[in-house]
C-alpha cells in the first residue's frame, strides 16, 4: 500500500503529539485550528488508523500513535541528515579551505593532492599553511585550519587520525660522529645534538 504523506503533516502531527493539545500546537506552527486538525485528520486517513483518543477539547495519543511518533521523529531526522549532507556537498563546491601540512611534504605530494583536486573542484581556494607537528596541531585546535598532513603524535582530544602512508627519516652525521656506523636510531639518541631543521611558519594562498 502505498501512502501519500506530505513533510507538513508529520510536522504537524509531531507537534500535536509533544503537546497533544490542538490550540497550543495551532499557535505554535502559526496555522489556524481547523486547518490543523484537517490535517491530522486526512493524516489519519492516509495511514487508516487513528492517532489520538479524543475527549472535547482533549487530546491524547493512543498506542498507535506512540509507536508512530517514534518513527516519525526517526523519519524526520533522517531527512535532516540527508538535507544536511547535501549542502554539506553543496559547500565543497566552493568557498576556501584552510589545509596546512609538514614542510617536507610541500614540494611534492601536496601540489599534487591540490592539482587533482582543483582539476574537479575549480572553485575552491585553499590557504595554506607549512609547520610543525606540535604547531599544525595547536593551529587545528584553535579553529584556524580545517585540516592538516602532519606526522603521527599523542592521541589529542576532539581530533581525529587517518594514517596516509609511512616514511622513513634519515640523519645525516659527521663520520667521526659516535651514531656514524649505526643502522638505525631512536631519535632521543639525538636529544644533545644540535640539529639542522626547516626554517619557521609559511603561509599563503593557492
Amino acid at each position: 500500500m502505498v501512502y501519500i504523506i506530505e513533510w507538513h503533516q508529520l510536522e504537524y502531527f509531531k507537534t500535536v503529539a509533544v503537546t497533544q493539545n490542538f490550540t497550543q500546537a495551532a499557535k505554535i506552527l502559526s496555522i489556524s485550528q481547523p486547518a490543523l486538525s484537517r490535517s491530522i485528520a486526512k493524516l489519519e486517513g492516509e495511514i487508516g488508523f487513528a492517532l489520538f483518543e479524543r475527549s472535547g477539547k482533549t487530546i491524547i495519543l493512543n498506542s498507535y500513535g506512540q509507536i508512530f511518533l517514534q518513527y516519525v521523529e526517526i523519519s524526520m531526522q533522517k531527512i535532516e541528515e540527508g538535507k544536511q549532507v547535501i549542502q554539506d556537498m553543496i559547500q565543497l563546491s566552493e568557498g576556501q579551505v584552510s589545509f596546512a601540512f609538514l614542510l617536507s611534504l610541500g614540494t611534492n605530494l601536496v601540489p599534487n593532492l591540490l592539482s587533482t583536486f582543483r582539476s574537479q573542484n575549480p572553485n575552491i581556494q585553499f590557504k595554506l599553511y607549512q609547520n610543525y607537528t606540535t604547531i599544525l596541531l595547536d593551529q587545528l585546535k584553535s579553529g584556524e585550519i580545517d585540516l592538516c598532513l602532519c606526522s603521527p603524535a599523542f592521541v589529542t582530544e576532539g581530533i581525529d587520525w587517518y594514517p596516509l602512508f609511512d616514511e622513513e627519516l634519515f640523519v645525516a652525521v659527521p663520520a667521526i660522529h659516535p651514531l656514524a656506523k649505526r643502522r638505525s636510531i631512536q631519535l632521543s639518541e639525538m636529544g644533545g645534538d644540535p640539529i639542522v631543521t626547516f626554517e619557521k611558519i609559511m603561509a599563503f594562498v593557492y
